[in-house]
């Protein structure tokens, strides 16, 4: 992969964050009974996208201009229905599963330099499936976050 491709996939990628952060944080006050899962969800967002914008730092990558990411998580949001909580969790899984894949190539093409943080990447989305798996089933998916933050040692706060 050419260094102008990589960079560019970590800049979707600091984006994606930068969404899911906000998104998170919102969904908690659209499904107020799955308050907790979306704002420790928000949390690991921003711990990933602050590992990603170290990578972009040191590629000297600029991000995605705030007003873009603000716009993008408000069009998203204006097409949740508040009501159908298993319809935005299909809908949900299915625009994940190729991020999975995607970030898992990241991971294999990286530099070795970059291993830690895209692995972050790799596995909070992998672990996003995993809770949206585990919410379609019928079981509480609250856990899997958690112990994806206490791997590496989330105490509160930001």
């Amino acid at each position: 992969m050419k260094i102008e491709e990589y960079a560019e996939k970590l800049r979707d990628a600091h984006f994606g964050e930068l969404v899911g952060e906000i998104l998170f944080r919102e969904m908690a006050i659209l499904f107020p009974d799955k308050a907790k899962d979306f704002q420790a969800l928000s949390i690991v967002e921003h711990f990933v996208g602050n590992a990603l914008g170290e990578l972009l730092e040191r590629y000297q990558v600029r991000p995605v201009e705030k007003s873009r990411v603000t716009e993008f998580t408000g069009h998203l949001l204006a097409d949740i229905q508040r009501d159908d909580w298993n319809g935005w969790l299909l809908q949900f899984r299915e625009i994940l599963k190729p991020f999975v894949q995607e970030f898992d190539d990241l991971h294999i093409h990286s530099p070795t330099s970059d291993l830690a943080q895209l692995r972050l990447l790799r596995d909070h989305e992998r672990m996003l499936l995993h809770y949206v798996d585990l919410e379609i089933a019928g079981h509480n998916g609250l856990s899997v976050i958690q112990s994806f933050l206490e791997s590496f040692n989330y105490r509160g706060g930001r």
